[in-house]
């Protein structure tokens, strides 16, 4: 297995998302907002379960969250509705 880090989002990341080639996800989150902006996974409107793996938050209020995406979770909840 080899490893891929993405730094930005965008339809690439949405082609890695959709494919389920994600495994984990780490979000800087920092307290601005924008108007407008590229979309994390582009166009993609798939939806998964995200488990919180860690989080750490900075003095300057920027926080820095990891998750593990788990797709077999979501395909489940859709298979009983």
């Amino acid at each position: 297995m080899r490893k891929l880090v993405l730094c930005g989002g965008g339809a690439f990341a949405g082609f890695l998302f959709e494919h389920e080639l994600i495994d984990e996800l780490k979000i800087k989150f920092y307290p601005l907002l924008f108007g407008r902006g590229i979309k994390l996974f582009g166009n993609s409107t798939k939806a998964v379960d995200l488990a919180l793996l860690d989080s750490k938050v900075y003095k300057n209020g920027a926080m820095l969250l990891r998750y593990q995406l788990n797709y077999r979770m979501q395909k489940q909840r859709e298979a009983t509705v």
